[in-house]
């Protein structure tokens, strides 16, 4: 059947360095970049609550595979949907667009509740900035063996999985595994994780998203030439589709740019349009 629409809703896309990558949703929501932003000011940063990062990459591939399911209508002819789970995050900014750009100036974040605090779990400073590992229950021993502290998966006070949620035995934790944190960069920290089979992210920030090659590889950034400022980079769109080639996005328009060619769509003469713009009125 040459109509068949293929839809792949994977970590980082079925192409590029991080494809490979494994990741989950506190994961991708930190190198997304909007948990940079997602917190309390006094603090590391924060994840939303809930699985929000797959409802959202859910909702980007159900829109981008009922565009391909039309074309397919049209056409006859299907294709393949690729749906990276990084970039649906990567371009979903919606709110938060102005705490990007606060922090940017500011430095500070926007506030939220804390959530809690445990043992070798969420997000932790670094030499950097800040890096979420998630080395608790059965991956204890490997981030302890990370650290240089293998000692630490035996000892009592950390053995009892059900004991690490305690605030105070996490900080205990801590003593350990902040220092060689602080001797690690994001990414240093990140692929030092991976190599010892943890999940990890580094919280990007705006400057670290744009800068990171995994989006230069997959084509995801658009340029945008404006008549009065020039080109200017955007994010991209969240999926690629192997069979059609979509239409280039366009700037802002100007003031009255389009003012013609909207009152002819609603019926209006070149003599109206002309009364119009001599009174003033347009």
């Amino acid at each position: 059947n040459p109509a068949i629409v293929l839809t792949s809703i994977s970590n980082f896309g079925q192409t590029g360095p991080y494809r490979e990558m494994k990741s989950s949703d506190i994961v991708a929501y930190a190198m997304g970049g909007p948990m940079n932003i997602t917190g309390h000011a006094d603090y590391e940063p924060l994840k939303l609550a809930g699985n929000i990062v797959a409802m959202h990459a859910g909702s980007v591939g159900a829109y981008a595979t009922m565009v391909a399911l039309w074309d397919a209508e049209d056409t006859g002819e299907g294709q393949n949907v690729d749906i990276s789970i990084y970039e649906t995050q990567a371009g979903f900014r919606d709110r938060r667009v102005i705490y990007l750009t606060a922090h940017a100036y500011t430095g500070e974040s926007y506030s939220r509740p804390d959530p809690g605090y445990r043992v070798a779990s969420g997000t932790r400073p670094c030499a950097d900035g800040f890096v979420n590992i998630l080395g608790f229950g059965p991956r204890f021993r490997n981030i302890s063996n990370m650290i240089g502290h293998p000692e630490l998966a035996d000892d009592p006070k950390f053995a009892d999985p059900a004991g690490r949620s305690d605030p105070d035995v996490a900080m205990a934790f801590d003593e350990y595994y902040i220092p060689w944190l602080m001797e690690h960069t994001k990414l240093e920290a990140v692929n030092e994780a991976q190599d010892n089979q943890l999940l990890a992210g580094p919280i990007n920030t705006v400057e670290d998203i744009f800068k990171d090659p995994h989006f230069e590889f997959r084509g995801y950034w658009d340029t945008i030439d404006h008549p009065e400022t020039g080109e200017l980079t955007y994010p991209g769109r969240p999926f690629k589709m192997s069979g059609a080639e979509l239409p280039p996005r366009s700037p802002a328009p100007l003031l009255g740019q389009h003012t013609v060619e909207v009152l002819e769509n609603l019926g209006h003469t070149t003599q109206d349009i002309s009364l119009l713009r001599e009174s003033g009125a347009i």
